[in-house]
């Protein structure tokens, strides 16, 4: 039954076919339109989830940029201490 499978979440199953122009179609269209609205909001979002997919990937690259930077300042600031330390020593 198309209204069972639709709220199951099989959005796959086939269009109703209206036939009459009395609340029953009226009723058919509107879980048509009600199926083509859910696969378009699924469709959105699956999008906007890639997106938010691909922008995470681009902060945790530039996360590591930074730490990678944080460590080599951190090393050069301790090599100046270094060599501070032995030149006053």
């Amino acid at each position: 039954m198309f209204a069972k499978e639709v709220a199951n979440g099989n959005l796959r199953v086939g269009r109703l076919e209206v036939m009459t122009e009395d609340e029953i179609g009226e009723l058919s269209q509107s879980l048509n339109h009600m199926q083509e609205s859910l696969k378009n909001i699924l469709g959105n979002l699956t999008g906007n989830i890639e997106n938010i997919s691909a922008y995470s990937e681009k902060v945790s690259a530039s996360a590591e940029e930074g730490n990678a930077t944080i460590e080599m300042t951190n090393d050069l600031i301790e090599n100046i201490i270094s060599s501070y330390s032995r030149d006053f020593s």
